[in-house]
């Protein structure tokens, strides 16, 4: 709380600063960003429990919704498991605490930070949701990929639905988006932001394809430039990226609601990025993963709206590639979203 509280005012003193000095358009938008800097360490600083984990739901088209975090057992005691109307094209699934920041990229590569609070609060199921604040989209533009921000992290790296990959510093990703200047960069025309993950230089990782291949590699051999993070098959996309060690269990999800575990310490790291990989997981057209442990939970979305909660231990579990376990029957409908409470 000290080292806060001495954020707080060496930020108001910098915020005091500019608003007497701003002469252009980029003093103002550090001074907004300062602005938000200082409301959520004020947050912290009055913080005296642990933060409120809530349930992020949002669209192709920047709307959301934040609801209570439901428990498994209450959510699926429930007749209708529907948790926003399918119409509403749902895309995005995730868990975060109340006063959390979330940065929204786009498929133009324009990136904005929103606050969790100013997501709109609703129950559900739920029939309508809003445009969230300060997220404007172009007509044929739609959020591609969200994270929740914490307060501190040393690296991001963002990889592209063509497998192209950065690296960036804290610094550097406060300088861009101050300045509303897009994060994202391909050589590939119409490829987009659609994963980013946060580390410490330090991990492992791991990038898999709709098709189930998947490669493993130190984080420090993605540098500033993008480039190559795996070697795609014709019609292959990047169906997740995350940060991975020997110790760790990733949930593996298709988009026909089979599900599995697959143990990293099977998977061996190569020392570069930019290589085709090898077999990851043989449940097809793979759509989601995620970092698991044996107490977790993880919420599937759909395309129609419904979720189902799923205790991990229930997801068969291997060192080895293995075709999963039907976790829900779909027919015509799609698992879109994943999230792990």
């Amino acid at each position: 709380l000290i080292e806060l509280d001495n954020q707080n005012e060496a930020l108001r003193d910098e915020l005091v600063r500019l608003s007497r000095s701003r002469e252009s358009a980029a003093d103002e938008g550090r001074v907004a960003a300062l602005a938000r800097r200082v409301q959520t360490l004020e947050r912290q600083l009055g913080q005296t429990e642990e933060p409120e984990r809530v349930l992020l739901v949002l669209t192709l088209d920047g709307r959301g919704a934040r609801l209570p975090l439901p428990s498994a057992q209450a959510w699926q005691g429930r007749d209708d498991h529907s948790l926003v109307a399918g119409h509403l094209r749902s895309r995005h699934l995730l868990i975060a605490g109340e006063g959390d920041d979330l940065l929204l990229f786009t498929d133009k590569g324009r990136a904005r930070r929103v606050a969790v609070a100013d997501v709109g609060s609703a129950e559900a199921p739920v029939g309508y949701l809003s445009l969230i604040t300060d997220v404007t989209l172009d007509l044929d533009e739609v959020v591609s990929a969200i994270i929740s921000l914490p307060g501190t992290f040393n690296q991001m790296v963002l990889v592209t639905r063509k497998g192209y990959a950065r690296s960036f510093r804290r610094a550097e990703v406060d300088s861009l988006l101050e300045r509303n200047l897009p994060l994202h960069s391909s050589p590939v025309e119409g490829d987009y932001p659609a994963f980013v993950v946060l580390g410490d230089g330090k991990g492992d990782l791991l990038v898999a394809t709709r098709m189930g291949r998947g490669t493993r590699f130190p984080e420090r051999a993605i540098g500033v430039q993008s480039s190559p993070a795996i070697k795609l098959d014709r019609g292959d996309v990047v169906a997740g990226a995350v940060v991975v060690d020997d110790g760790i269990t990733l949930a593996l999800a298709g988009s026909d609601g089979t599900a599995g575990r697959r143990e990293m310490a099977g998977f061996g790291a190569l020392s570069s990025a930019g290589n085709r990989g090898k077999i990851l997981t043989r449940i097809g057209n793979l759509a989601a993963v995620a970092p698991v442990s044996r107490d977790n939970i993880l919420w599937f979305l759909t395309s129609s709206g419904e979720m189902k909660a799923v205790e991990a231990v229930q997801l068969p579990s291997g060192p080895g590639a293995s075709s999963g376990k039907q976790m829900m029957s779909l027919g015509e409908d799609r698992l879109v979203a994943l999230t792990v409470a």
